[in-house]
């Protein structure tokens, strides 16, 4: 995406970001009320948390508060009553009393207090947020253009169901956005690809930001492949394809694993393994 597109889509964001950052100042009246109002909703969790000193992650705000169900962030879940007292408790502890000082005395928010919150929290948020838009976004592109090679070759798109075993996915076919069965749960995959009639590739589109965030692509890659390897064996063969900037230590985990590491720019070399392999 050129620079001016860029730029527009990271001031959407910011605004996005600073209506959310009020938005729970008022639903939790002035973070007074952080109990009554995370049993209605958790959307409100991504600014509290951030309101720690230092900000936390999700996974670390699982780890301090016990109770607290991850995935209600995301889908604006609410909390239980204990979550929420949980969480109050764990927030009073360690907020960041510099951007949250009204809380020491019981008072609402000045002009000023808000002003410094927003001018502190926003830029952060929205840099994360943006981050993971423009991600996903370019992972659905390296998707989109594996699909558009396996068209070009006459493989037959099948509807995404659980592949239980190499007969759900007949050889030139494959399936978006699917699940591949492992021994504790089914693990999902990108594209799914019947390449013979005892092999499926398994294949993962990652994007990542920096050699830090290939870290944790990777290591998502490496725990669905040692998930499949187990239930598996030499019947799925997992692929990685990458884009953006990927640690080198990153690229040699994958191959050390045998995973098959292809590059967005250049997918010739995915075509030929298909096609030796067909």
């Amino acid at each position: 995406m050129a620079p001016d597109p860029l730029a527009a889509e990271w001031r959407q964001v910011c605004r996005a970001v600073r209506k959310e950052i009020l938005r729970t100042l008022i639903e939790t009246k002035g973070l007074r009320d952080l109990q009554e109002s995370l049993t209605k909703t958790g959307r409100h969790i991504l600014v509290l948390r951030h309101l720690f000193a230092p900000p936390i992650s999700q996974d670390q705000l699982k780890l301090i508060v016990k109770s607290y169900p991850k995935g209600a962030e995301k889908s604006s879940t609410r909390l239980s009553k204990q979550a929420a007292d949980d969480f109050a408790a764990a927030f009073a502890a360690r907020r960041d009393k510099s951007l949250t000082a009204w809380l020491s005395t019981n008072a609402n928010p000045n002009r000023r207090q808000v002003k410094k919150l927003l001018d502190t929290l926003t830029p952060m948020i929205s840099s994360q947020i943006f981050n993971t838009v423009r991600r996903n976004r370019l992972s659905d592109e390296q998707e989109k253009a594996v699909v558009a090679l396996l068209e070009a070759k006459d493989w037959v798109r099948s509807p995404s169901t659980t592949v239980n075993n190499t007969a759900d996915l007949p050889p030139q076919h494959f399936m978006r956005k699917t699940r591949c069965k492992t021994r504790t749960a089914t693990k999902e995959v990108d594209i799914a690809c019947g390449v013979n009639p005892s092999l499926i590739m398994a294949m993962e589109c990652k994007v990542s930001n920096d050699a830090t965030n290939s870290v944790k692509r990777v290591s998502d890659v490496m725990d669905k492949t040692k998930a499949w390897n187990d239930q598996w064996g030499g019947f799925i063969q997992t692929a990685a394809l990458l884009q953006g900037v990927v640690a080198y230590k990153d690229v040699a985990r994958l191959l050390d694993s045998d995973v098959l590491v292809f590059w967005s720019h250049d997918l010739q070399p995915l075509a030929d393994w298909l096609d030796a392999r067909a």
